[in-house]
């Protein structure tokens, strides 16, 4: 201490100038009190830090913004604690609320799909999906109920009967959900014979098309979308779907050749574009585009683009 207080002392004269020695000395005196001040407070223990709100209590606060942008945005953000009891809760109560905005409840819909194995969330989004007025609404409910669909009969008995009759919306956000049971024999014949149908609404055969990219490895689903895309009479569009939709199947020699083909010499230049495209292989947006749930051993939310 000693020694620090002279070396202080000797930084002071030599810069002091025309100052007193008293004065040099209160100088030196401050500094080391200063020093001697820091050091105490570096060997104090710090503060304890407040605890930090969890983010999910965070978003279920927001959940009652003033704004339907904030709380709509905070749905949204809560599918990632949707394990969380409460927050299942919150959004379910959300999704039920009639005097909610219907953009607030479709982010709930959205949010509650990877929760679709629960009986209590099933029941609540297909009462939505049968309950609600608001097209966009009504077609997010259904389409939110692809894992219940993959889980259980009687909600894939639904969004079969949902495909089967109704507002052609509606239909195809049915058509939408089923592609995540494509791997049952029912589902992929309802898909293929609604994609096949001259009579239905375009958009509802598309729909139905992609849904069946997922179980491309098997044969009837295979052979369906082989068909459409070497189809010259049917929809462009419904062919060019077709075509991508066989990038799936590219280790069938035969796709191969047919796409290979349709790439290099179809009138469509739409058609020659997907054969192209599908060439390449599966690509996170050819995974997204076609609503899977995973690519390249990743998780991916199908209701991403939605």
């Amino acid at each position: 201490m000693i020694d620090l207080a002279t070396t202080l002392l000797a930084a002071c004269l030599a810069t002091a100038g025309a100052q007193t020695l008293e004065t040099v000395h209160a100088g030196a005196a401050a500094s080391f009190g200063e020093l001697s001040g820091l050091r105490a407070g570096a060997l104090r223990s710090p503060q304890r830090p407040r605890a930090a709100i969890q983010p999910q209590s965070a978003l279920l606060g927001l959940l009652r913004d003033a704004d339907p942008a904030i709380r709509a945005r905070a749905a949204r953000s809560l599918r990632a604690y949707v394990s969380d009891f409460a927050v299942e809760g919150a959004l379910l109560r959300t999704l039920a609320d009639g005097a909610e905005d219907a953009s607030v409840r479709r982010e709930a819909a959205r949010s509650l799909a990877p929760a679709g194995g629960r009986w209590n969330v099933q029941r609540a989004l297909l009462d939505a999906a049968r309950g609600v007025r608001e097209p966009a609404l009504k077609a997010l409910c259904w389409k939110a109920l692809y894992l219940a669909g993959q889980a259980g009969f009687s909600i894939r008995r639904a969004l079969l009967d949902a495909l089967d009759s109704g507002p052609a919306e509606e239909r195809a956000a049915a058509a939408w959900a089923l592609g995540a049971s494509s791997a049952d024999s029912q589902a992929r014949t309802a898909l293929i014979a609604t994609a096949k149908d001259r009579g239905a609404p375009e958009p509802l055969r598309l729909e139905a098309a992609r849904s069946l990219a997922g179980a491309v490895s098997l044969w009837d689903a295979r052979d369906a979308l082989v068909a459409l895309a070497k189809d010259a009479r049917s929809l462009e569009t419904l062919r060019a779907e077709a075509a991508l939709a066989l990038v799936g199947a590219l280790g069938d020699w035969s796709v191969q050749a047919l796409l290979e083909e349709l790439a290099r010499r179809d009138a469509s230049l739409a058609v020659r574009q997907a054969a192209t495209r599908a060439l390449g292989g599966w690509t996170l947006e050819l995974a997204l585009h076609f609503h899977l749930s995973q690519h390249g051993g990743r998780p991916l939310d199908p209701l991403a683009l939605e």
